[in-house]
Parts: structure tokens; C-alpha cells; sequence
């Protein structure tokens, strides 16, 4: 089998226990060696200087990095064919085109030993990953997440983490080039048992390691991590089929670089190199440029040959040790400590970790110039407050610790990512109980127990008895999710104009209602916690009237709160031909609730509700004119129903339920007044399942009904009556177990039981919007934005759209349902935000708002869509 080569480190000793997973040193003295003069007990010391060389310097043009092939083994005794030493030295030179990279690359005069005989891999990678980076130098992903930082003996210092991560392509060039290894015969050495470590499997791990260092290998290493920027993505593609030629300049025949359009697409260009062995491998004086690096990797093997130096430690594993089989644990196993099966998963976990850390970095610098940030124009927008984004480091934190932690967890079982990602397969083919994404918009969190198989579990080798049961896997969120709703600022030009200033970024999403004279007003809230408005005015008689577009109106400046950004508002219209009332329910940046009414002709002034602190935005239906209800959760889980009547000063509060996370839902199952008949549908902290409760006045909520259903609590629910069915409506969800859009009928005095058969699902699985739903005379519409995974048999160009699935009266399968071809594109701007729409007669308006303040909107006139993607 092959030699297992772990980087050289000045601490190792001959005998010692060695983790291959963490690439660190273990107990010494567990495996001794007979007397012999060939090896030494004691690391040796380095042939030619005390340390690894290494270069980071950036380049001095946008000069085009080289190509490569994949991997070649030059086993001979001279070190490569294209070494000439008696050609003189040019690289100092500055070379902007290396399109004949040959007849630039001139050696240095030296002396190769050619009685030596060497074994040297070259090797190139194009990446972005700092993963990839890590696995082609030899570097442990593990031990990189343990200590926060790229890290590892003799090369890890050198990666610039950033830099490849910044960077448009990143070009990796390794050599390798072994002379000569010292390795006794296993066969005489002694395994060396201590008692006290056997008494578990974290114990024997921790003192002996998988293996155990058992020889040297003298030789030599060069390193280079070129990152390249470039001015756009096509470049991008161009320089990487260009790097995907062969480099034959190692080959010694024809010829490699760059043509000129790749060198002038790129903008910056820097160069990390590295290396051990080979003496002095270029002029100090001599910049890094593709020219030099060349040269430096063509004339390695030659430079290595006459000044060799210990580059590789050579770990023997302990099944391979044939005194170890005679003392080794009870539970041992030839695969027990099988690291290979978890490289994948543990790169994984690492390109997670570092953009955590990048994540982190830029909260602080937001935190450090916050009037400079803006809230970003997405659904999950992270409020430019100081609470907010410190709440966000501690969630990032976690997310670090957790990632940690499974590291932790793989060391001592690394059967643990084979597990992982089975788990993972499973809830992809079977989805039962997963977590939704974090948002800025709840704290709720959860840790999703996802069982590894029962078949898997069996075949695993018996952990000794006073092992405890493997820990649950960690419901790891991508840091994308958190990345997307981070304040930008106000000077990026892809993220509007700066706050308070028209047009606005809307941080919200937007609430909307007509009266009944033909006035639509359209409500959002700001990055800069302000409530906006746009309006439209079409009354039956008379010229119609609107808004500026493009602009949005500070609602009420004399008289202005600051808003919760990251939470729901509500808006209503309660009147008739002859009576105007319309309310406005926002949670301030205290976290208390805010009212605002219409009456008399006039708004009046901004009302705090109660003293209460709420998690969440609230939810508003109304029952008459003089009837108001309202649903929101408290800080302490539990959900509060207000309601006013005959509008009164105060509202009756009624608490209920417990350990609700999300935002609460209100049904309303009474067209035209009556008494209250509502029903609250809230999500668990049982992995967001929904819960029903009855709410009828002067009657207690009682425990409520469990739904058997799961929802994400940080995407709002939505639901409308239905006018053509008694005591009946609508409600739709974005699913948490199963994803997707969903939904289902309720009916007064009959149990979700009974209704649940009417589910339907309606949309792709991966929404990038919650539903809302509008409910015309005949009709039945829902709205959302079309994920990125478009289900089959639909138009692959409703990705990134507010699409349309409409019903009618019969709600069937077939027509709202996953693959139903009517799905109509309504929306097929750009928008971040959850559509709202509005039903007036056989008519509906849908309105989205998209980046720079801009608002959308679609007409349905009662028979097709008209005015489609017009600006309001």
C-alpha cells in the first residue's frame, strides 16, 4: 500500500503516536525501536536551514498565471528533462505575455547529483475552495477548524485563506521530490501498552493516535498558490480553459501560457509561495511573476538532488503493526479509525467554518461604522441595529461551535461522517423533520436529532460499554443564508442609495389594501426602520391618481416611530362606501406593538399598544367594522390574542399556548360580521409543527390541536376565507419537514383531521418567498417567488419570479398542484421580498418590491393579467 506522508515537524520523535486526522503528535515512546545506528530516535535536524522558506508577495501586474496538467511522476534520476544548466538566468525580467512559456524559463547554473535517484510528483489544481487548496498541500482540513485559523506544520502559514476565497480562480502548483527514506522493519519494533489510556476510545485516541511515526523522508516540497481576480465571470471560464492545457513546459515539448485576452482580463494577480528543500530557489532581488514560479518548480528536483532536506514523517498505522494485534482493545477494529472516510464531509465543514469567520469579519466592521451600512435588500434582511447584529455574532458563533464540536465528534468516530452523510441522503429522499434556515427575522433555533440507519449502525464495530450513545448531528446552516441578509453599504452601487433618501431599500416586506372608493395604499418598512408609502387612486369617477415611481412617501413625517425591520407588519381596511377605517400594526425597535388608525378623515397618531416585549410581527383580521383581532408572540413563547371592539382605547388580552416560535396566523371564518369564529395557527419548538387553536370570545383556547404538519417559523403564513364556502378558508405554509408551499382547508367546528385531506402542495421546495394568497369572488390565487429548484414539467424560467398558481372554486389537485403548466409568470423583475396582493371583485393586484426602491406590480382583470412588471 502506499506510504502515508504527514508534513515534517521539528517536534516528532521516532515511536510516537501520531493522529493522521488532526496531523498532530500523540504520546512518544509507545512503539520502541532495536538498537540501530541507521535511525535516530529524535526528529533529525534540517540538512539546509533551520526553517521552511517561504514567499507572499503580490504581483506586480495582472501578468497570466500558468498552466498546468493534472499530475506527473518523473521517478528517474534526473529531475526533469526541461532542466538545461547551462542556459542562463532571464527571470528577473518582467514577462506580461507568457504565451511561449518555454523560451522564458532559463535555469540557474547548477550541479544536479545525477547518482541520486529521486521520485517527484508534480501536480496542478484550479480552484476557488480553500478546501481544495488544503487537501492538494497535505494540510488537515480538521486541525485548520480546530484552531481557527489555515494552519499546519512548515506550509500552512502560507495560505492566504482570504486571498482564496477573494479571489475569481485560484491556481495551485505543488513538487515533490523524495531522495531517499529511513524506515526500520516493522517487524522490529515493540508496541508499548499503557493500561491507564485503555479505558476508553477518546483515551486510546488521544494518548496513541491511528498510527505512529515510523520513518523519514529526505527530499524537498515547493508550494504556490497563485490567486487570480478577474474583471468578469467570462474571464473567469476563459483563464480556466486555459489552465485546463497541459503545462508542457514540464514535459519539455511545445508550448503553454496564455493567450493575450486572458492576460488582460485579469485585475490583480498574487502569488504565495513555499517551499523546503533546494537551498535558495530563486534571486531574492527577483519578484514572483508566472515566469519565475515556472522557473523555480522547473529547476526544484535538480536543486533538491544537492541539498536535500527531511520534509515527511512516515506514519504507520497500527493495524500494520504486528505486535499492536497482541495487546490491542477488546472493541478495536481493522476500521475503527478509518480517517479517509471523512476527508469530503470534514472539507465540508471546514469551507463552512472560514466563511463563518469571514462572516464575523465583516460584522465587526459593520458594527465599528454602522452609519455607513444600510439594511440589505433581501427577505432575510439583518437590521442595522446594534442588538440585531450582535445577535447575529452569537448566532454565527454557534454555528462556529457546532462545526467544531463535529470535528471533535469525527476524531474519535470518523464512521460519524459516513452517518452524517447518509442522514442527509435520507432527508433528501424522505423528508421528515429538518430545520428551515435561520433568519434575521427569528431567534428561534433548533438542533435537528437526524438518526443515522439502523443497518449502518449495526456494521459498526462495538464502542467499549462505558461509551456514551453517539451525540445527535448538528443541524449546520449554510452560511450563504446569513451572508444574504448582512447590511451593505450605502456606497455599493448594487445595493440602492443611502437611508433616508428616495428611492428606498425595503427591509420589509410590503402590506397593501383598497378601499372601497378605489384608494391602494402600499406599506413597507425601510432600512432605515422608517414605515414607507406608495399609493394608487382609481376611484370609479374621476381621473386616476398615484405616487411617483420609483420613490417612496415617509407615511406621516411629523409623526414617525422606528420600526422593527426584520419583522411583519400589518395592514387593514375595515370600511365601506361610507365609512373609512383603516389600521396600521408594526413592532417598534422596542419590541413593543404599535398602532396607527385612520378615522375621521384623518390618521391619527402612533398608539403603543401594551408594555409588552413581542418576538413577533403581529397578525391583523378584522370581522366588521368595529372589530379588530390580532395575533402575535410574546418574548416569553407564548401567543397573545388582542381584539378590539367598537374601537375601543384598550384592547382584551388573552394568552395561550407555550414554546410557540415563528409568527402566529390568523383564520377568519366570519365573512360578514357575526361573532368571532378565528382560528391561531402557530409553530412548535417541536421542530416547528403546527398547533390549532379555537378562538371564540368568552371561551378559554384550551391546549389546542396538534396538525401533524411543519412549518418554518421564519417564513410567515398566509390565509383567506372563502366567500363561496361557509365558515371556510384557506391556509398555505412553507413547509419545514416537508418543504415546499402548502395548502389546506379549515373548516369551523371540524378538526384539521377531517380537512388534512385536502392538502395540496403547490410549489418547488426551495422557495425564496413565503406564499400570500388573494381570494376573489370565484377564484383562488397564491403567490410566491419560484425557487432555484424548478419542479419538472415547468418552465425553467420562472426561477427568480413571482409565479402565479390559480384555482378555482373546486381547489383541486390538478390545478394547484407541484407540476401544474398554468403556473404563471405574474413578476419577472428582480425582487428580494415576499409579494402581497389584494382581491377586489373578480380582480387581484400583486405587488413586489425589488432593489433601488423599485415596486412592482401585476393586474388580473378578471379574466387574464394585464399591466404585467408595471412600475407603481
Amino acid at each position: 500500500m502506499p506510504l502515508i506522508l504527514v508534513p515534517f515537524d521539528q517536534s516528532m520523535r521516532l515511536g510516537q503516536g501520531y493522529n493522521t486526522y488532526l496531523q498532530q503528535v500523540c504520546m512518544e515512546n509507545v512503539v520502541s525501536f532495536k538498537e540501530s545506528a541507521e535511525h535516530k530516535l529524535t526528529a533529525p535536524g534540517p540538512l539546509v536551514g533551520p526553517r521552511p522558506n517561504g514567499d507572499i508577495s503580490p504581483g506586480g501586474s495582472a501578468t497570466t498565471p500558468p498552466t498546468g496538467a493534472d499530475q506527473v511522476g518523473k521517478p528517474g534520476g534526473k529531475a526533469l528533462e526541461a532542466a538545461d544548466p547551462s542556459t542562463g538566468a532571464t527571470a528577473s525580467e518582467e514577462i506580461p505575455d507568457i504565451k511561449n512559456i518555454k523560451e522564458h524559463v532559463k535555469l540557474h547554473p547548477i550541479t544536479p547529483d545525477d547518482t541520486i535517484p529521486q521520485v517527484v510528483d508534480y501536480k496542478t489544481t484550479v480552484t476557488n475552495k480553500v478546501s481544495d487548496a488544503l487537501e492538494n498541500l497535505n494540510i488537515s482540513a480538521a486541525a485548520s477548524v480546530k484552531l481557527g485559523t489555515v494552519t499546519a506544520s512548515g506550509s500552512g502559514a502560507f495560505v492566504q485563506e482570504d486571498k482564496v476565497k477573494q479571489s475569481s480562480l485560484t491556481y495551485i502548483l505543488t513538487v515533490k521530490v523524495m531522495n531517499d527514506l529511513a524506515q526500520p522493519d516493522t517487524s522490529a519494533m515493540t508496541f508499548n501498552k499503557v493500561e491507564s489510556v485503555y479505558g476508553s476510545k477518546e483515551q486510546f485516541v488521544n494518548a496513541y493516535g491511528d498510527g505512529f511515526i515510523s520513518g523519514w523522508v529526505k527530499g524537498g516540497e515547493f508550494n504556490a498558490i497563485v490567486s487570480m481576480v478577474t474583471k468578469d465571470t467570462d474571464s473567469a471560464e476563459h483563464i480556466k480553459a486555459q489552465l485546463s492545457i497541459s503545462m508542457s513546459a514540464f514535459k519539455g515539448e511545445g508550448n503553454g501560457g496564455f493567450d493575450k485576452t486572458s492576460s488582460e482580463s485579469l485585475s490583480e494577480v498574487n502569488y504565495a509561495v513555499n517551499w523546503r528543500g533546494g537551498g535558495q530557489v530563486k534571486d531574492p532581488q527577483q519578484p514572483w511573476n508566472m515566469a519565475s514560479l515556472f522557473q523555480a518548480a522547473t529547476e526544484f528536483p535538480a536543486r533538491v538532488s544537492a541539498h536535500p532536506e527531511y520534509c515527511y514523517a512516515i506514519i504507520t498505522k497500527w493495524d500494520h503493526l504486528k505486535d499492536f494485534h497482541k495487546s490491542a482493545p477488546s472493541w478495536w477494529s481493522s476500521s475503527l479509525l478509518d480517517y479517509d472516510m471523512a476527508s469530503t464531509y470534514t472539507n465540508d465543514l471546514l469551507d463552512q467554518f472560514l466563511e463563518y469567520k469571514t462572516l464575523l469579519k465583516q460584522l465587526n466592521d459593520i458594527v465599528r461604522s454602522m452609519p455607513d451600512y444600510q439594511v440589505a435588500a433581501s427577505p432575510q434582511a439583518i437590521p442595522v441595529e446594534i442588538q440585531a447584529l450582535l445577535q447575529t455574532k452569537k448566532q454565527i458563533k454557534k454555528q462556529m461551535a457546532l462545526i467544531t464540536q463535529e470535528v471533535d465528534y469525527v476524531t474519535f468516530d470518523p464512521h460519524r461522517a459516513i452517518d452524517a452523510s447518509l442522514a442527509l441522503a435520507d432527508e433528501d429522499r424522505n423528508p421528515q423533520a429538518t430545520s428551515g434556515p435561520p433568519s434575521s427575522k427569528s431567534s428561534d433555533s433548533a438542533v435537528v436529532v437526524a438518526k443515522p440507519r439502523t443497518d449502518e449502525l449495526a456494521s459498526r464495530p462495538a464502542a467499549p460499554t462505558t461509551e456514551k450513545p453517539p451525540p445527535p448531528f448538528p443541524n449546520i446552516v449554510d452560511p450563504q443564508l446569513f451572508a444574504f441578509g448582512l447590511p451593505v453599504r450605502k456606497t455599493d452601487p448594487n445595493a440602492g442609495v443611502n437611508q433616508g433618501t428616495k428611492p428606498m431599500i425595503m427591509a420589509g416586506n410590503p402590506k397593501a389594501y383598497r378601499t372601497a372608493a378605489g384608494l391602494t395604499e402600499i406599506f413597507a418598512v425601510a432600512g432605515d426602520g422608517h414605515l414607507y408609502r406608495k399609493w394608487i387612486n382609481e376611484p370609479q369617477q374621476g381621473p386616476a391618481s398615484r405616487s411617483a415611481p420609483g420613490s417612496w412617501e415617509l407615511f406621516t413625517p411629523n409623526d414617525s416611530i422606528v420600526l422593527a425591520t426584520d419583522r411583519e407588519i400589518g395592514a387593514i381596511y375595515r370600511g365601506n362606501g361610507s365609512i373609512d377605517i383603516r389600521d396600521i400594526f408594526a413592532l417598534g425597535a422596542d419590541r413593543k406593538l404599535w398602532r396607527k388608525t385612520y378615522t375621521n378623515g384623518a390618521w391619527q397618531s402612533w398608539k403603543k399598544v401594551t408594555d409588552t416585549i413581542y418576538h413577533s410581527g403581529p397578525t391583523v383580521v378584522s370581522t366588521g367594522l368595529s372589530r379588530v383581532d390580532v395575533a402575535i408572540r410574546t418574548s416569553e413563547a407564548h401567543v397573545e390574542w388582542l381584539k378590539w371592539d367598537a374601537d375601543a382605547s384598550e384592547p382584551t388580552v388573552v394568552s395561550f399556548g407555550s414554546y410557540a416560535i415563528g409568527q402566529p396566523c390568523l383564520l377568519n371564518l366570519v365573512q360578514n360580521s357575526g361573532p368571532s369564529r378565528l382560528f391561531c395557527l402557530t409553530s412548535g419548538a417541536d421542530l416547528g409543527t403546527l398547533y390549532r387553536f379555537t378562538l371564540q370570545d368568552g371561551q378559554d383556547p384550551g391546549a389546542g390541536e396538534r396538525m401533524d404538519e411543519n412549518a418554518r417559523p421564519d417564513l410567515p403564513m398566509a390565509a383567506a376565507s372563502l366567500p363561496w364556502t361557509p365558515d371556510t378558508a384557506v391556509h398555505l405554509w412553507t413547509g419545514n419537514g416537508e418543504s415546499g408551499t402548502w395548502i389546506a382547508l379549515h373548516t369551523w367546528d371540524q378538526p384539521y383531521s377531517k380537512t388534512k385531506p385536502t392538502r395540496i402542495q403547490l410549489e418547488s421546495r426551495f422557495m425564496f418567498s413565503a406564499p400570500t394568497v388573494a381570494v376573489t369572488n370565484d377564484r383562488c390565487f397564491v403567490f410566491a417567488i419560484r425557487g432555484a429548484d424548478v419542479p419538472s414539467a415547468t418552465d425553467g424560467n420562472l426561477k427568480g419570479s413571482v409565479v402565479c398558481h390559480m384555482a378555482d372554486k373546486s381547489l383541486t389537485a390538478d390545478q394547484f398542484g407541484a407540476n401544474n403548466a398554468k403556473a404563471t409568470k405574474v413578476i419577472s423583475q428582480q425582487v428580494f421580498n415576499t409579494p402581497c396582493a389584494i382581491a377586489y371583485g373578480a380582480r387581484v393586484d400583486v405587488f413586489a418590491c425589488g432593489p433601488n426602491g423599485n415596486l412592482w406590480r401585476s393586474h388580473f382583470d378578471g379574466s387574464s393579467w394585464t399591466s404585467l412588471d408595471e412600475a407603481v
